[in-house]
């Protein structure tokens, strides 16, 4: 404070000493207050970027930076969940090749892809359209390995599996062509199992006898289903059928 200021206050009244002091700490604390406001303006803008740059990246398994940039791509909430890659990404123990699309779970754990090279999971040999429930289980896949799942239940290389989260067989694509289940002879793609391996439904691929009567598998309508209870006996209409077909 120069002199000529130091004399000025000097000649004020005590009164007006403080409240000459009071103005200056106010004036002061106001000040301070608009340094840390710019600041915090400063931080919350790179916190938006950060945050810009998050949301298109996402937060889990896949980024940007693998991702490419079309169709496919699908962000929820700020994270990416499927995307085609434009890289080779290789995660808990598959290699999803560059060019095939990649999914998460909501959580950012890897869901599936078409993997690179095939890979044995819960004892099927899986490479195109895997899919794992969230814990790691085997959901569905195309397998490249024959395999027996059970007496009258043969998946062979070509065909695709779905598995309930126990392991048990729910359903069964028989893109290899017709196939016999359980001794009748299937086709197509909704071939559907209980969960202790008997024959739920499934689209016939020929002529056959079911309980000592002929059923056809030609109809005017297209194709022909044929159904069974729990029991293993034959539900007349499909339509009966009680419950969810993958249950």
């Amino acid at each position: 404070m120069d002199p000529s200021s130091t004399r000025t206050v000097e000649a004020l009244s005590p009164r007006s000493v403080v409240v000459l002091l009071i103005v200056l700490g106010a004036s002061a604390l106001a000040g301070l207050a608009g340094c840390k406001k710019g600041d915090g303006a400063g931080s919350s803008g790179e916190a938006g970027a950060a945050g810009s740059a998050s949301s298109s990246s996402g937060d889990g398994l896949l980024s940007d930076g693998i991702c490419e940039a079309d169709v496919n791509k699908l962000v929820v909430k700020g994270r990416v969940e499927k995307c085609k890659l434009s890289k080779d990404l290789s995660v808990d123990g598959y290699t999803c090749g560059a060019g095939v699309v990649v999914e998460t779970h909501p959580d950012g754990k890897f869901r599936g892809c078409y993997l690179k090279e095939p890979k044995v999971v819960d004892g099927y040999t899986c490479k195109d359209g895997l899919h794992l429930y969230p814990g790691g289980k085997l959901e569905r896949c195309k397998v490249t390995a024959a395999k027996n799942v059970r007496a009258g239940i043969d998946v062979r290389s070509g065909d695709w599996v779905t598995l309930r989260k126990d392991g048990t067989i729910s359903r069964l694509e028989l893109a290899s062509g017709p196939n016999k289940i359980s001794d009748i002879p299937c086709k197509g793609y909704f071939n559907y199992f209980y969960p202790d391996g008997k024959l739920k439904k499934c689209e016939l691929a020929e002529d056959t006898t079911i309980e000592g009567k002929k059923v056809s598998s030609k109809a005017d309508g297209g194709s022909v289903y044929v159904c069974f209870d729990a029991a293993g006996k034959r539900i007349a209409d499909c339509k009966l059928l009680t419950g969810a077909l993958g249950d």
